[in-house]
């Protein structure tokens, strides 16, 4: 293998998405092949839930690309230690949890107790190479990522393929760097979406340039797990959690943020109306505060308020938004500009997907996708067109296993799409998937006996 093609993927395509993308099929699955084999070689026997499935699997090494399917993680792997560790702060069993996920070294931190699930991660991403990364909390427990330190930098890297992309809003010699970042949500947090920020800020902004979050503030992850618990609890008809001290903390700090949201988005909007109506910005939100960001731009009299150049960035759908129509006519007429550029990820991959112009998101050459049945055990065979639930192997993670089978169901094309691009793409609608697996093995993906030793391996001895 080439080892910067899976380690740094900006570097191999020369920061150019258009040679990303126009990768002849044959040439990318044998680059694929020969890093899905070197990194089945160096974690195979260091990762206790990937050791559990190649034994199941009898794989002692990858002969081809569909070798991979039988070892995708189930996402839901990711929050499958036992809820008393998080609910009781045992954060030493904890710790022994995540180590069985990475290839970090984390025995500084090993035994050590913690007050908060903060402090936990602010003390691992202190003393490790660890950069841990949450999911957003949509479900009772949350999904524990042990990303490394250098993902963050070379997602930043990566980010740069989309600025010479078929579709891309400004030619790539037209983006002169900095530009300010108006970021539509917390300043900082441990959810993908909050450590996002980060990495557009080092993108767009630079070391003192302007970034302008709507909500100043860390999201603390104690407080994000107190309510999903809180939600939990409510369905059931349950007593709700109880709330420590510094949970209660965060509370007071939450009510805050509440009520002065209002207050806080105009202040942003007449910053874009009186300090930055010359300047090229880029606006990056979920599309839900996008929009509610953009109507109430337009009620200020704000239309077009943007400078030409400027770019409009979203990812993460509606998230069951009730807005009628199209939000991003809104969103268009407010920014005065022609597109909006959307992304789709998840919490289990660094990079995200683009979306092109045909309205195709296209999986990037590091990542390779499956596609299964709904219920996630039998592998579809090759075709052009096909619908089911997505796998992906994320080639660019070193220090973890980047296999993972998703709770989404797509339509996966891997044909050439119409804008040119040779890479399979995704298209929309994407819909979440609430089905449980069959009990019955389907050849094809990992057998449920064989998640079911995953699992074990991951948590065993822990309580």
């Amino acid at each position: 293998m080439n080892d910067c093609f899976a380690d740094q993927p900006s570097e191999y395509f020369l920061a150019n998405g258009c040679f990303a993308h126009h990768l002849p099929v044959g040439d990318l699955e044998a680059l694929q092949l020969a890093a899905l084999q070197q990194r089945f070689a160096a974690m195979r026997d260091r990762i206790p839930p990937l050791t559990a499935l190649a034994d199941a699997a009898r794989l002692d090494e990858i002969r081809g690309l569909t070798d991979g399917a039988l070892l995708l993680f189930p996402h839901t792997l990711y929050k499958s230690y036992p809820a008393a560790l998080l609910d009781e702060l045992r954060f030493p069993e904890l710790t022994e949890w995540l180590t069985r996920l990475t290839t970090i070294d984390l025995s500084r931190v090993k035994g050590r107790q913690f007050s908060a699930i903060d402090h936990w991660f602010d003390v691992l991403d202190a003393e490790t190479e660890l950069d841990v990364v949450t999911s957003s909390g949509t479900t009772e427990l949350l999904s524990i990522i042990p990303r490394a330190k250098r993902d963050g930098s070379e997602q930043a890297r990566n980010a740069l393929l989309c600025w010479n992309y078929p579709d891309s809003s400004l030619p790539v010699h037209e983006r002169t760097m900095p530009f300010a970042l108006i970021w539509l949500g917390y300043e900082s947090g441990r959810s993908v979406n909050f450590r996002s920020a980060r990495v557009l800020r080092e993108i767009y902004t630079g070391r003192n340039r302007g970034f302008i979050p709507l909500i100043p503030a860390h999201f603390s992850t104690d407080w994000q797990y107190f309510v999903t618990k809180t939600a939990a609890a409510d369905v059931r008809n349950l007593a709700p959690p109880p709330m420590s001290s510094y949970v209660e903390a965060r509370f007071a700090e939450a009510r805050v943020i509440r009520e002065t949201l209002n207050e806080r988005t105009r202040q942003v909007l007449e910053l874009i109306r009186d300090q930055f109506h010359h300047e090229r910005l880029n606006v990056n939100g979920a599309t839900p505060v996008l929009f509610d960001v953009a109507k109430q731009g337009l009620e200020m009299g704000m239309e077009r308020a943007l400078a030409p150049g400027s770019i409009v960035s979203t990812g993460g759908g509606l998230k069951n938004a009730a807005i009628a129509g199209d939000p991003h006519d809104v969103i268009r007429r407010f920014g005065g500009v022609s597109q909006i550029d959307e992304h789709y990820g998840m919490t289990e991959l660094r990079d995200s997907f683009k979306k092109c112009e045909h309205g195709r998101f296209h999986i990037w050459p590091w990542v390779i996708p499956y596609l299964f049945d709904i219920e996630g055990n039998e592998l579809l065979p090759s075709g052009s067109l096909q619908r089911g639930r997505l796998g992906l192997f994320d080639l660019s993670a070193a220090t973890r296993w980047g296999g993972v089978t998703t709770g989404d169901c797509v339509t996966l094309s891997r044909g050439q799409c119409p804008c040119g691009g040779l890479t399979p793409q995704i298209i929309p609608p994407i819909e979440r998937i609430r089905t449980r697996p069959r009990v019955e093995h389907v050849l094809g993906g990992p057998s449920p006996a064989a998640i079911g030793m995953a699992i074990g391996a991951l948590n065993a001895e822990l309580g």
